[in-house]
C-alpha cells in the first residue's frame, strides 16, 4: 500500500473527502436525479468546509453526481453573485485492461485510463474550468483498495459488483458507507445486509456469504432521500 500517495492526496485536497460510487449502467429502479440531488446535497453541506467529494470518473452514477455539484455552485451565482468552487476530483487507476485480438488470439494490455469525456465537458461550467484528476493505483483493484485508505467516508447509488466490493472495502477500513435506498442495485444489497436480512443469493458470484454477513456494520447507514445527508453527516461529525 502506498501510503505516501494517499497522504500527499489528503493534504492536497483537505478533509473530509465524500466518494459517491455507483453504476456506470445503472439498473432501471435508478433515475438521474438521484444522483443530481446526492451531489447537490453533499456538495451543500461542504459550502463552508474544506472538503471535497470525488467520483472515479465514469459515467452513470458519477456524471450524475457531478451535474448535481455543479448545480449548487452555479445556483450560487443568483444567491451570492459569484460562482463557488466546485470542490470536485475524480480518483481514476492509471492503467485499464483491454483485451485485443493478435491473430485471432486475445491479449489484455495496458492503457492509460482517462475520465469520461462527460467530465471534461462539464468542467468548463465549473469555476476552476478544469477537471481535477487524481492518479492513485495501477489498475482498478488497486484504486479500490487504496480509495478505501483515501475516503473519509462513501455514498452508495444504485451499483453493480464493482461497486458492493469498493463498499465492503470502505467498511473493513472502519469508514462509514452510506446507501441511498430506493436506488437500487448494490445500495439495495447494503440496506439488506444493513437490516440482517440474507444476501447470499444477491453475492455468492462476488464475495464469501458468511464474511460479509459478520462484517461489523455499525459504520452501514441508510437514507431514504439525499436531503437525509446534511444531518446525517452531521451526526458522523463531519
Amino acid at each position: 500500500m502506498d501510503y505516501e500517495t494517499i497522504e500527499n492526496i489528503k493534504k492536497k485536497q483537505g478533509s473530509p473527502l465524500i466518494g459517491i460510487i455507483g453504476s456506470t449502467r445503472p439498473t432501471e429502479i435508478y433515475n438521474m436525479q438521484m444522483g443530481i440531488q446526492v451531489g447537490y446535497e453533499i456538495r451543500k453541506f461542504l459550502d463552508n468546509s474544506k472538503g471535497k467529494i470525488f467520483t472515479g470518473g465514469v459515467n452513470g452514477v458519477g456524471v450524475d453526481s457531478y451535474v448535481g455539484v455543479l448545480k449548487f455552485c452555479i445556483e450560487n451565482i443568483q444567491k451570492k453573485g459569484y460562482l463557488d468552487e466546485s470542490k470536485f476530483f475524480v480518483a481514476i487507476p492509471k492503467f485499464d485492461a483491454e483485451t485485443r485480438f493478435e491473430d485471432f488470439f486475445p491479449r489484455e494490455i495496458n492503457i492509460p485510463y482517462s475520465p469520461s469525456s462527460a467530465y471534461f465537458n462539464l468542467a468548463n461550467l465549473s469555476k476552476e474550468n478544469k477537471l481535477e484528476i487524481e492518479v492513485i493505483g495501477e489498475n482498478m483493484e488497486e484504486r479500490r483498495e487504496k480509495l478505501a485508505k483515501l475516503t473519509d467516508l462513501v455514498v452508495v447509488v444504485n451499483g453493480g459488483a464493482g461497486t458492493f466490493e469498493e463498499a465492503i472495502m470502505t467498511l473493513n477500513a472502519s469508514k462509514p458507507v452510506i446507501s441511498l435506498n430506493g436506488s437500487g442495485g448494490a445500495a439495495q444489497i447494503l440496506n439488506f445486509l444493513k437490516n440482517d436480512i440474507d444476501i447470499s443469493l444477491f453475492i455468492k458470484k462476488y464475495h464469501n456469504a458468511e464474511r460479509i454477513q459478520s462484517l461489523d456494520k455499525s459504520n452501514l447507514y441508510n437514507i431514504n432521500d439525499p436531503a437525509e445527508l446534511k444531518n446525517l453527516l452531521k451526526k458522523l461529525g463531519y
